[in-house]
């Protein structure tokens, strides 16, 4: 690896540490991280959209090119700064012109059809599970009934770039990596940071309420905002993990999301959105 780094972009690395699909190099008393790209042409569409400081940029090789191969693997190079500064809900808005829609209810059908699938394969003595996954599945179904009323809506929806997932709590060094980007509409972030949040340490109505009303949601994107809140991609991530004890920490959290969602429906009725979903009242 020090070879290579000292090849492409004339660093010494001092020091470095290979973590899955990153390598930490430490260089000059500088942070610089080398992340797998798994699609040139996406990433290289992405930091073309980068026209700001904001987010980490890669730095440009020996080549004037972003790539490197290390393993088998293509891999970009750039410099984290302040990579442990906390952004909390401090997100960068950058709106795309990307034209193609997002459909969303089709990716979550096609979801729900595996997880269902995963139930049939389960040992039906285990009616706890059994009931578990069936109420998640419900939670997705919802999710998309949602997801169909913004689409239904002629006013648009803001794209942005976004993140794959995005964590609570939230720093510099996962926030600003281009490699973690993509374009979506704004509420992803948004729903994905009040879940995360939620499930960690918990959140209130009239946080959640600032947050919306900081970036100035319209009706299209609050309710893509809502069937992301509703989407439980949070318990489906860990149930593919086979991650029982984190599972049982989610679980044990539900009724509690149920009331956030809840007042959060009953806040929104008050003043331009009416959203029903009777299980909820």
């Amino acid at each position: 690896m020090e070879n290579i780094i000292a090849y492409y972009y004339n660093l010494n690395p001092e020091k470095y540490k290979e973590n899955g699909d990153v390598i930490i190099i430490e260089s000059h008393g500088e942070l610089y991280i080398a992340r797998i790209i798994k699609d040139k042409d996406v990433f290289t569409k992405i930091v073309s959209s980068i026209n700001s400081s904001f987010f980490y940029k890669p730095i440009l090789n020996r080549t004037n090119g972003y790539f490197f191969e290390y393993n088998n693997q293509t891999y970009a190079l750039f410099k984290a700064i302040n990579p442990a500064v906390p952004r909390y809900d401090d997100f960068i808005i950058i709106e795309s012109i990307e034209s193609t829609e997002i459909n969303y209810s089709s990716i979550w059908e096609h979801n729900i059809e595996y997880f269902i699938k995963q139930l049939t394969s389960l040992d039906f003595s285990n009616t706890e599970e059994i009931t578990n996954i069936n109420y998640y599945i419900g939670l997705a179904e919802n999710a998309i009934t949602m997801n169909e009323l913004a689409n239904k809506l002629t006013i648009n929806a803001r794209k942005c770039l976004s993140h794959y997932r995005i964590k609570y709590p939230n720093y510099n060094l996962t926030y600003n990596d281009p490699t973690e980007l993509l374009i979506d509409y704004i509420s992803r972030d948004i729903a994905e940071y009040t879940k995360s949040k939620f499930f960690l340490e918990g959140m209130s109505v009239e946080e959640f309420m600032k947050l919306i009303n900081k970036y100035k949601l319209n009706d299209k994107e609050l309710l893509y905002v809502f069937a992301r809140l509703l989407y439980p991609n949070y318990y489906f991530d860990l149930l593919s993990e086979k991650n029982t004890d984190k599972q049982q920490k989610i679980i044990e959290k539900r009724k509690k999301y149920e009331k956030f969602l809840s007042n959060i429906f009953e806040q929104i009725k008050t003043t331009t959105l009416y959203v029903n979903i009777s299980w909820l009242k």
